[in-house]
């Protein structure tokens, strides 16, 4: 197959392919210092393309929610490194038969949005993410390889079974962490009342007036001197029964709160 080369500017065009739209399968347009794309839609049969060395900061067309590669389902590789992606969110999911995806030395740093994005393509076998800053994310290649199960070779390393069996286990912990459901109420404590000596009770005994001040005062001080409680309860979600029937509500709080971890933070 014959790759073709456009020689791109701010006011490149699709005319200047001398070719049928169609009957196109690679475009490069590495190093054009382009910094928007047009829709590439009429390529219906596009399997390549390389945007390398540019300055694109978004995949998505100017005022459109969609990527302009949204209509060429035939990608089966895509070289978009060295640009300036911040996120590639609502662009990629679609290409289901993508194989290459080389996103190196851009500035993409939400791992688990930009890895959600490809986890619907189950063809893919490179991936590039290295010189991005979420490849300094703690964890980052193990997440990688459970997320994608289909990559054989990531940034340039290709994934080996051990790794591929590390994955799995830090993954199985970080669901036994994430399944501990915690709950927290406010507990308010008072402190024990105030003894009055006998000559205080007569006194306020006998004068409706102030035995009304006297309650007040009370109240008052309870107030400042409140302490405050917070008890946290936390459970396992994956040690408790998955059905339960809904209406027996007690029967429910029995088989899914118990047994439970507290633990009580005072604030004095």
């Amino acid at each position: 197959m014959d790759t073709d080369y456009i020689n791109n500017d701010d006011d490149w065009s699709h005319a200047k392919i001398h070719k049928p739209a169609n009957s196109i399968t690679e475009l490069y347009f590495g190093g054009s210092n382009l910094k928007t794309m047009k829709s590439l839609a009429q390529y219906t049969n596009l399997q390549k393309l390389w945007l390398n060395s540019n300055q694109l900061r978004t995949l998505k067309l100017i005022n459109q929610d969609y990527s302009f590669i949204r209509f060429n389902y035939r990608l089966t590789e895509l070289h978009l490194q060295r640009n300036e992606l911040i996120t590639i969110t609502g662009t990629l999911s679609h290409l289901h038969c993508l194989q290459v995806l080389m996103l190196h030395n851009n500035q993409l740093s939400d791992l688990k949005a930009t890895v959600n994005e490809l986890t619907s393509i189950d063809t893919l076998k490179r991936l590039n993410f290295f010189g991005n800053p979420m490849a300094l994310d703690e964890g980052y290649r193990m997440f990688v390889i459970y997320m994608l199960p289909s990559v054989k070779v990531l940034d340039r390393e290709e994934i080996l079974d051990t790794e591929r069996i590390l994955a799995q286990k830090e993954n199985n912990q970080y669901n036994k962490i994430r399944n501990q459901i915690g709950f927290m109420r406010k507990v308010e404590t008072k402190p024990p009342p105030k003894k009055m000596n006998s000559s205080a009770q007569t006194s306020n005994a006998t004068t409706p007036a102030a035995a009304a001040r006297a309650q007040v005062n009370t109240q008052t001080n309870n107030a400042i001197n409140c302490k405050l409680e917070y008890e946290f309860t936390t459970f396992d979600w994956s040690q408790q029964e998955t059905e339960a029937d809904s209406s027996d509500v007690d029967q429910f709080v029995n088989v899914v709160l118990m047994p439970s971890n507290k633990i009580t933070v005072k604030y004095c």
